[in-house]
């Protein structure tokens, strides 16, 4: 029984189909080829969105579901009829989770304006440029219009533009 507050965590992953390699086919219904970098060559698979939740107050985890979904390729090519993007999946999602459980955070390796607000972690790309730059410790000066990855390892507070209007966000930039 989840008794939360909980974090939603969501992932977006590539599962590849090991009956479809044997067969060499792929289906009309979410399968397709993509570049898997594990075995250096295009896989047959399937896009899936992953969701979890973590329960605070029990420390412990709740697989959700997993997802399938059409690339924006799949759809434009004609291969499937519907389409909605990971992010309107998302987001579709965790307005459901919200009504149900008690949300304090979600977690999710995709950003997008869609998604930022309220208690959202999500990555930014290394060559997002950012307006403004300030340290949330030490003296570190940071000059002109930096992308994330000219950033050295902290935390920030980060001015960036989301649609039409500046947004400042907490920004921490890990090594790992």
């Amino acid at each position: 029984m989840i008794i939360g507050p909980v974090v939603v965590i969501i992932d977006d992953t590539f599962d590849h189909k090991l009956y479809s390699r044997i067969e060499g086919i792929t289906s009309r219904y979410g399968n397709y080829f993509a570049w898997c970098s594990m075995h250096k060559r295009f896989e047959p698979g399937i896009q899936v969105l992953t969701i979890a939740l973590y329960d605070l107050a029990m420390g412990k985890s709740y697989l959700i579901g997993a997802y399938p979904y059409a690339t924006r390729k799949m759809w434009e090519s004609g291969m499937v009829s519907e389409f909605k993007t990971k992010i309107e999946m998302a987001a579709e999602i965790i307005e459901i989770l919200k009504r149900r459980f008690p949300v304090c955070r979600i977690v999710f390796d995709s950003w997008s304006e869609k998604l930022v607000r309220g208690s959202v972690v999500s990555e930014l790309k290394s060559n997002r440029r950012l307006l403004r730059v300030r340290p949330l410790e030490g003296t570190l000066g940071v000059e002109g219009h930096p992308h994330v990855g000219d950033l050295p390892p902290g935390s920030y507070l980060a001015e960036l533009t989301l649609g039409d209007q500046v947004i400042t966000i907490r920004l921490l930039i890990l090594v790992y």
